[in-house]
């Protein structure tokens, strides 16, 4: 009989596969996958920001950013910009491009996370944020 913990694991990692393809889903029509918005808004949050801590803050391999950093500047939805306080480093800021792709997508997203967690109460909402953001602190 598989333990309860194993049954959680499994069960959330069954539920990323699954909001991975709906993220992409929903973000496809703008040249985007779902990683490529995530660090695209996490840009936005953050902007002005260094590649390097837009990776420590979501803990992607600096390659694999890199990658999705150039993807969003060369679709324009990513400026860089000289650093002042380091010459070798770039800054990051969201293009108004990238502002109206978040914008659209973001009402796309707010649609969709309506309908999909209507089932649950607010209470319901509640508990399984914190549960969650307990499990992304330990």
């Amino acid at each position: 009989m598989e333990s309860k913990k194993n049954r959680i694991v499994i069960s959330l990692l069954r539920l990323g596969s699954f909001l991975v393809r709906t993220g992409n889903r929903l973000v496809v029509e703008h040249g985007l996958n779902q990683q490529q918005f995530v660090v695209l808004k996490e840009i936005q949050a953050l902007e002005p920001v260094s590649a390097q801590e837009v990776c420590s803050k979501l803990l992607h391999e600096k390659s694999n950013l890199s990658k999705i950093v150039n993807k969003l500047v060369e679709i324009g939805l990513v400026e860089k910009s000289d650093d002042p306080s380091d010459g070798r480093s770039s800054l990051l800021h969201v293009s108004e491009k990238g502002r109206e792709v978040i914008k659209t997508c973001m009402d796309l997203f707010e649609s969709w996370n309506t309908e999909w967690l209507a089932k649950l109460s607010d209470q319901e909402l509640v508990h399984t944020v914190n549960v969650l953001d307990k499990l992304k602190k330990s």
